[in-house]
């Protein structure tokens, strides 16, 4: 069956509000404003005429809003008043419909508006308003504010809830077909507040709301979404790093992986969805949650077979992007197209039938006099049927439609890109991707004499184009400031609305919010700027900022201090601020945002040995310290010698290897060229520093030749014959009567040793069976021995002695997995102990990516030897690589202490132990040119600091107290299970360690603190002198550990002799911290 047709009343309202301004000018005193919706004269017609009293339910009058079909097939909604007066009840009743106009202008109410029926029941209170703890009111359901929160409740002192439940049972006996219930209840309350909640199938909202609150609280209860600005992730829209439950939609709809802003939890948009902020609609996440949910609790039956998402097209881009910058339209479209790589077109298919479904999506051209072009590309999907209501994500596709190239597309001036869903069986057309058309309107409210309404002014009101004079009534208020709507007049695209007076009290105006706004702080990439307001009025306002560049809202930077990114560099930035009850905003000056200043980089001097028939290479170590490094090239040029082009990324910058243009020769012994480097950055300053190299020759190395293979005829060499007679050589031949044949070599030749010495004294020998199976015997002058055979499927086995008596095997099948053993002696732990150093297990193996085909090694030690750091050799080991401790019940537990070293990786074993080697590197598309790619994939590897997502580190983001207190805790092996929020027990265990005192779990942490805290960890070792930055006063808390975090090489600061104690510390310099305090 083919999706119904929905109401036209509701598509058009639908289409106007896509794009209406929720912010369109000054709100009136009372009733919507000009750009809120209300339902149709037609929807609304029942509840203004005498008969609906006909109905009712506890004795109350029933009035329907709305009824599109059988109450037994539809949601049915019931809408309840408390703290409306007796002469409130016409207040109410138009609140409700306004509020509910507001949702059904929203998706996915407005494609449901033909399956949603919804009665409204008044009632009387005895006073207005809404209670709260300090002041009962007496109201009919007695409702109250919540433990002093927004929340909304019933009062434990009244009937409230019984009174709710007898106008539900006594509609549903009633009033509704048979067979029908009530879905869910939403109760307006009669007050100015800003509250709202949801519990159940109640949801809770202020009548005179002048956002989509009555959306937002509705929601929790019909599609139990979560509050996005909350931390719960039980919630379909709200997810953790580990688990994006939205993964398959990212990139689409402006869906991402956002921290929200107390960065515990991940949202799937940057703040526009109208669960984090209820002036905003839903965004394609929640409406598919919606969705969902009401079709798999038969909330609406038999209503829509596919729910298609709004399809969209745009250019190539990441999936942790915001989508809206790429998406294409008919104004960018010639812009875009000569850089264009490719088009998508996107969309969300839910089957909601027990029928597979296929679909076509289709990515077109029309011209500008309406014409279509041939499509440009179209593909056929196939959606499963639904089978399970529990499980409606195996019913769901999401098809991706891309065509490249483009460059070959020739586009003119009107050409517009249009995406398709069409069903393929039927060929009709499920949704489109098509710029909508808009006529902006200016919009005046006038009193029947002309004057204008007292505070309001002209607003702009968006209307789909060809809009007659009935339908654009519709969307006038019915009040403003108490006057009621009387008639329009409509002159182009300039609206005057005229209303008639009528008295009314007008509330106190509110205060102007005077005073000045000054920025504190130096305006440079990533040091903090602090808004501070001085001669406010009125005093004791409650602030609220919003942190500007050029003029464009920075998403999130709504605190007093905000810390310029390199997004902002070279913008203006002004902070804006506001006060609640108060009118007026202030802003400050604007300030510029430079690049913060230049790498601190010291001249050094290095030499180079070299063979002179060997490729020439220069290999330089710490260029600049690695956590000041941001996003920057190195260009280098060495007389005659370097390539003067190279260009190093910024993963080399503390190693990294020039190879000579043209190579040396032994004439260029001795000689010392100097090297000037250039360090550029699109954050820092720029730098420069001098090398000095120089060179000293060294011999070619020694390769011994192969002894030559007698020929047959030779003397010396040996021919068969048939007479068993002597040949002149020498050598004896035998006959045929039962002798051999061989010449100098003969069969065995093959089986000889081929033996050769490496430069530094190794002897090697090989020999080859005849069965193809090779040995190789590697014997070094300090007598350890290395013997390898491999055999002609692959498969190999390594049996190795060390000098000091230890012993190792590695076996590797043929399908490549490898198991290793290491017995350590006595002498070599003794030995590694005195000097100091990890023993080296006799052992080398490859890491991988996937634990089940990791290699396996076994480490024993000899009986006493106690606790020993043992490094195990890995032929390919990096930052991320772990041991992964096997214990004997067959569970595995990464070893967080597990270092890499330069040859492998290194972990302290007690007796004995069995690993498996694991490249445990997450591959953060944010960091694969990041200063701090090491330690991130360091600490991510060991679970210490997961990414905001699978492909998210954002190393650039700040971090608060509650998530170092939870990284120590890992760090330190605590347990965190259980606890009321996510950071107790990290909490707990920082204040029972001294680490800290629990306080402030939101605050963000800074340089000085972060240092504090992890020199706590580590039981505020001593250190050696105090540090000599210029910005730590040796009687700060922090001292201390900073000395000692410079003693071992943790911090070096940040330059020019400081080290910005109270700068934010981010994720990447939380990240470097960690892992330098570990190695």
């Amino acid at each position: 069956m083919r999706r119904e047709r929905i109401a036209a009343w509701a598509l058009t309202a639908c289409m106007a509000l896509t794009l209406l301004p929720l912010h369109a000018g000054a709100v009136p005193i009372s009733g919507p404003s000009a750009t809120e919706t209300v339902l149709p004269t037609q929807v609304t017609a029942a509840a203004e005429e005498n008969t609906v009293h006909a109905l009712q339910a506890a004795g109350l009058p029933v009035y329907t809003l709305q009824k599109m079909g059988n109450d037994r097939e539809n949601l049915v909604l019931l809408l309840l008043g408390d703290g409306y007066t007796q002469d409130q009840q016409q207040q109410f009743l138009q609140e409700a419909r306004v509020q509910l106009g507001r949702l059904m202008a929203l998706e996915p109410y407005s494609r449901l508006a033909h399956r949603i029926n919804v009665y409204a029941v008044p009632a009387v209170s005895n006073e207005a308003g809404l209670s709260s703890e300090n002041n009962k009111l007496d109201t009919y359901f007695g409702l109250t504010t919540l433990f002093e929160t927004k929340s909304i409740g019933f009062r434990s002192d009244t009937d409230g809830e019984a009174r709710v439940n007898a106008i539900r049972a006594d509609l549903e006996r009633r009033c509704l077909d048979e067979g029908a219930f009530v879905d869910n209840i939403h109760m307006f309350v009669n007050t100015n507040a800003d509250v709202g909640s949801a519990s159940g199938i109640y949801s809770f909202s202020t009548g005179g709301a002048e956002d989509y609150a009555m959306a937002h609280e509705l929601s929790h209860s019909v599609g139990k979404l979560g509050d996005e600005y909350g931390i719960d992730t039980r919630f379909p829209n709200v997810s953790t790093g580990s688990d994006i439950k939205w993964k398959k939609m990212m990139g689409y709809r402006s869906i991402i992986a956002c921290e929200n802003n107390d960065g515990r939890v991940l949202i799937p948009t940057a703040f526009k969805c109208n669960m984090y902020q209820s002036d905003q609609p839903f965004c394609e996440v929640c409406r598919l949650a919606l969705v969902r949910r009401m079709f798999a609790t038969d909330k609406i039956q038999n209503g829509m077979e596919l729910y298609v998402a709004d399809p969209e097209v745009t250019t190539a881009h990441n999936n942790t992007e915001d989508s809206e910058r790429y998406r294409v339209t008919q104004e960018n479209l010639l812009k875009k197209a000569p850089n264009i790589r490719d088009l998508s077109l996107r969309t969300v298919i839910q089957n909601l039938s027990d029928q597979e479904r296929k679909v076509k999506l289709v990515l077109g051209v029309v011209k500008a006099d309406g014409e279509p072009r041939e499509p440009l590309k179209e593909e056929v999907f196939t959606v499963p049927a639904l089978t399970n209501k529990d499980s409606m994500e195996a019913a769901c596709i999401y098809p991706i439609l891309t065509f490249n190239p483009i460059q070959g597309t020739n586009f003119e001036a009107g050409d517009r890109l249009v995406g398709e869903v069409l069903d393929v069986e039927s060929g009709e057309v499920l949704a489109t991707y098509q710029e909508p058309e808009y006529d902006t309107y200016q919009v005046d409210y006038l009193l029947e004499d002309g004057q204008s309404i007292p505070n309001t002014f002209t607003t702009e009101l968006l209307l789909p184009k060809g809009c007659g004079d009935p339908f654009i009534s519709q969307w006038a208020p019915r009040t403003v400031g108490g006057h009621a709507f009387v008639r329009m007049e409509r002159e182009g695209l300039a609206l005057r609305l005229y209303y008639r007076q009528t008295a009314q009290t007008v509330p106190p105006e509110k205060p102007k919010l005077e005073g000045a706004v000054t920025i504190i702080g130096t305006p440079k990439y990533n040091q903090p700027l602090t808004a501070t307001v001085t001669n406010l009025t009125p005093a004791g306002a409650k602030l609220t900022y919003q942190w500007y560049h050029d003029d464009e809202r920075i998403l999130g930077a709504i605190k007093e201090t905000y810390t310029p990114t390199a997004e902002d560099i070279g913008k203006s930035v002004h902070v804006a601020v506001s006060a609640e009850k108060c009118t007026g905003v202030l802003k400050s000056e604007e300030v510029t945002v430079a690049k913060a200043d230049a790498f601190k980089m010291a001249d050094y001097d290095c030499q180079m040995y070299y063979h002179i028939t060997e490729v020439q290479e220069i290999t330089a170590y710490n260029f600049v310290p690695a956590d000041q490094v941001q996003d920057a090239v190195i260009k280098d040029g060495v007389r005659d010698m370097v390539d003067p082009d190279h260009i190093i990324s910024t993963e080399d910058f503390t190693s990294t290897t020039f190879k000579l243009a043209d190579g040396l020769t032994p004439a260029d012994a001795g000689k010392t060229a100097s090297w000037k480097v250039i360090i550029t950055s699109t954050t820092h300053g720029d730098t420069t520093g001098t090398i000095t190299v120089k060179i000293t020759a060294k011999d070619a190395p020694v390769v011994p030749k192969p002894e030559p293979k007698p020929e047959p005829s030779q003397p010396g060499g040996s021919t068969g014959g048939n007479t068993g007679g002597s040949s002149s050589g020498g050598g004896s031949s035998s006959g045929s009567s039962g002798g051999s044949s061989s010449g100098g070599g003969g069969d065995t030749a093959s089986a000889k040793p081929e033996t050769a010495t490496k430069l530094d004294g190794t002897k090697v020998e090989t020999v080859t069976k005849p069965d193809g199976t090779t040995v190789k015997t590697e014997t070094k002058k300090d007598g350890s021995v290395s013997k390898t055979e491999t055999k002609k499927d692959g498969s190999s086995v390594t049996e190795n002695k060390a000098a000091d008596g230890s012993t190792g095997t590695v076996k590797t099948d043929k399908n490549g997995q490898t198991e290793a053993a290491a017995k350590v002696s006595g002498k070599a732990v003794e030995d590694a102990k005195k000097n100091g150093e990890a023993v080296k297990a006799p052992v080398e193996v490859e890491a991988t990516r996937n634990s089940s085909t990791a290699p396996t090694v076994s480490i024993e030690l000899p009986k006493g030897a106690g606790e020993t750091k043992v490094e195990i050799p890995v032929s390919n080991a990096n930052s991320g690589t772990v041991a992964v401790l096997v214990h004997p019940d067959g569970t595995e537990e990464v070893v967080k202490n597990s270092l890499p070293t330069e040859n492998g990786i290194q972990l302290t074993v007690n007796g004995g132990a069995t690993v498996k080697i694991v490249d445990n590197s997450k591959d953060f598309a944010d960091t694969q040119n990041h200063w701090a790619k090491d330690a991130i994939d360091f600490v991510s590897a060991r679970g210490l600091v997961n990414g905001i997502n699978e492909t998210t580190y954002a190393p650039d983001s700040s971090t608060i107290r509650a998530q170092l207190w939870t990284i120590l805790a890992r760090q330190n092996d605590a347990d965190l299970s259980g606890g009321n929020t996510w950071y107790e027990k990290a909490q707990n265990w920082a204040k029972a360690k001294g680490i800290s005192d629990g306080t402030d779990p939101d605050g963000a942490i800074n340089r000085a603190q972060m240092v504090t805290m992890l020199w706590r960890a580590m039981d505020q070792p001593a250190a050696g002198s105090a540090a000599s930055f210029t910005d730590v006063p040796t009687d700060s808390y922090y001292a201390q550990a900073v000395a000692w975090a410079v003693e071992h090489g943790i911090t070096s600061g940040v330059g020019g002799g400081r080290f910005d104690p109270d700068a934010a510390c981010t994720r990447a310099q939380i990240a470097a911290f960690l892992y330098r305090s570990m190695k």
